[in-house]
């Protein structure tokens, strides 16, 4: 037997899942700001520009605007349900944005750009690809 196979999810309780979803959210959410500060620890301000911080930060905000709602303004066919579907909307507008500003950055500065050191661009990729998976 698969180890996936023996773990049954639908004998956890509703608390229980939250509340794990919730650790892996976080971890993930921590793991992109510990890899952006690896690199800015790491290298000058030439090799990686400040307002490369700019992409990572609006991911931020795009993540706060999913997480704030609670998930009955999402189901519930009321007035604030309708504020609450425009918040989603731009929350993932903005992390989908910021994946695409991440991967030009990564791609156009140093993948082809002519930059010694290629771990700044990944970082920044790898910073946004984790907030948007938290």
């Amino acid at each position: 037997m698969v180890l996936y196979q023996r773990f049954d999810v639908s004998n956890l309780g509703v608390g229980f899942r939250n509340t794990l979803v919730s650790v892996i959210s976080g971890i993930l959410f921590a793991s992109g700001w510990w890899i952006i500060i690896d690199a800015a620890a790491g290298y000058d301000q030439e090799t990686l520009p400040h307002p490369n911080y700019a992409i990572g930060c609006m991911a931020t905000v795009g993540f706060i605007l999913l997480n704030i709602l609670p998930q009955e303004t999402l189901t519930d066919e009321t007035e604030n349900s309708v504020c609450g579907k425009v918040l989603v909307f731009l929350g993932m507008l903005i992390n989908f944005a910021t994946i695409i500003a991440a991967t030009w950055v990564m791609f156009a500065s140093y993948v082809v750009g002519n930059k010694k050191h290629v771990w700044p661009g990944v970082a920044i990729f790898l910073q946004n690809l984790f907030i948007f998976s938290a």
